[in-house]
């Protein structure tokens, strides 16, 4: 297994297991023992939607006064500004390092690559999701698909 050797709870705990099973701990001795019976479902959307409504979305978030806000934050040094996608970008921005068009490029560019991240780590770490394709034209496909595949 690969536990550092200065983590000193993650070792105890990984020695106690071992000692009370006689097994080591491993993802898949760990992620079978579910409490509940459940169904996972994700909602996949096809990359050029996503791409669109992410655009979409951040138009919209201008519209409503996101670049105000920003600079209010940005004004009152808040501390976790930097971190936080959108204000990160705008920041560069308020210090005359980018155009205000770059800022809402790169916040595009950032924002895809955390959705992409996201359904990384949805696909890397539950491998029992039962994914469902979203058709925003036709929602009740989607909805159908869902019901009948919980109804059995």
């Amino acid at each position: 297994n690969n536990i550092h050797i200065n983590n000193r709870k993650r070792l105890e705990r990984y020695i106690s297991y071992y000692k009370e099973t006689g097994k080591v701990i491993s993802k898949s001795n760990l992620v079978n023992k579910k409490l509940y019976d459940f169904d996972l479902i994700g909602l996949r959307v096809n990359r050029e939607e996503l791409n669109k409504r992410i655009s979409l979305r951040l138009d919209k978030m201008f519209e409503e006064g996101l670049l105000n806000e920003a600079r209010e934050l940005y004004n009152k040094k808040y501390k976790n500004f930097s971190n936080i996608i959108g204000y990160k970008e705008l920041k560069m921005y308020f210090e005359n390092l980018i155009s205000l068009e770059e800022a809402k490029d790169l916040i595009k560019q950032n924002t895809k690559k955390y959705a992409k991240r996201q359904l990384t780590w949805f696909n890397n770490q539950m491998d029992d999701i039962s994914w469902f394709d979203v058709d925003y034209d036709n929602i009740n496909n989607t909805l159908e698909e869902i019901k009948k595949y919980l109804s059995k």
